[in-house]
Order: structure tokens, then C-alpha cells, then sequence
């Protein structure tokens, strides 16, 4: 029992919950040329959807969402995805500003890093090996590295 008069705690014992700061890795391939990324991101996506993991997949325009959601129709192959606005799924491909009820993982498909990016968890950056890929990624890395976020490196052969 607490005294008049003292301050109360923000949480009871043993009940703090540990706040996380958004997390950016950046997955890297040598690969250059104009199917590169697209090869990238389909290796990371079913890496990523064996874990359950929740993926939103931010395009710049509605037009990329659609060529992006075209992409996982590979011949025979599918990757389950809908598009922002769609019933919940693992994952979910959009644009804008509203990335709705989704906080898992972002995987940053634009040139500008989303004003929204804060609230995932991790944000993920593909890299190729193409100059301007590199050259954006560089900026991308500065740009989370100078605003305190954790900022990881990973090479996808």
C-alpha cells in the first residue's frame, strides 16, 4: 500500500512492457540487371512467409502494387498476397500513406522511405548490384543510421 502523497509507478512490477525501436535490415545481392530486385524480393518472400512472420510490401504508386502483385504469379508458382484493403492475409501489397492494421515487417519497395515506417518492426531495404540500387541504398542507410534506428546488413548470394 502506497502513502499519501507519493508518486504512483507508470507500470506495477514486473508488468513493464519493453518498448522496441523499428529495426532496418537490408538485404544485398551482388545480381544486377533489370530482373534483379524482383528475383531478390521473391527469394526474401518465401524465406519470409515459412516464418509467419506479417509482410507489408510499400510500393510507391498503384501502379507498382499492380506489377508488384503480378510478379508472384511465376508460371506455375504463386505467392499468396492481396493487396492493401483486402481481408487480412501474411501478406499485403500497398501505396501511400496508410499501410492499414499492418506493424510486423515493411519491405520498402520505393525509392522514399515511408513517413509510416516507424510503426513496423523492422523495416527491410533490397539492394542489387546495380550503381543507382546502391547508390539509393547508401542513402537509405544514412538516413536511419543518423536517426538512432539499428541498421543490419545482409547478403542474399
Amino acid at each position: 500500500h502506497r502513502q499519501t502523497g507519493a508518486d504512483a509507478d507508470a507500470l506495477p512490477d514486473g508488468h513493464e512492457e519493453k518498448i522496441r525501436m523499428t529495426e532496418a535490415w537490408f538485404y544485398v545481392t551482388e545480381e544486377a540487371g533489370t530482373h534483379a530486385a524482383e528475383q531478390l524480393l521473391a527469394r526474401l518472400l518465401e524465406r519470409a512467409l515459412r516464418s509467419r512472420r506479417q509482410l507489408y510490401l510499400h510500393c510507391a504508386t498503384e501502379d507498382q502494387a499492380a506489377a508488384v502483385s503480378d510478379s508472384l504469379w511465376q508460371g506455375t508458382r504463386f505467392i499468396p498476397h492481396g493487396l492493401a484493403g483486402a481481408p487480412a492475409q501474411q501478406l499485403i501489397i500497398g501505396h501511400g500513406d496508410d499501410p492499414g492494421g499492418q506493424h510486423d515487417i515493411l519491405v520498402n519497395l520505393a525509392d522514399q522511405i515511408p513517413d509510416h515506417f516507424s510503426r513496423f518492426q523492422r523495416v527491410i531495404e533490397l539492394v542489387t548490384g546495380d550503381a543507382a540500387s546502391r547508390q539509393l541504398s547508401r542513402e537509405k542507410w544514412t538516413f536511419y543510421k543518423h536517426r538512432g534506428y539499428p541498421v543490419e546488413r545482409h547478403e542474399l548470394g
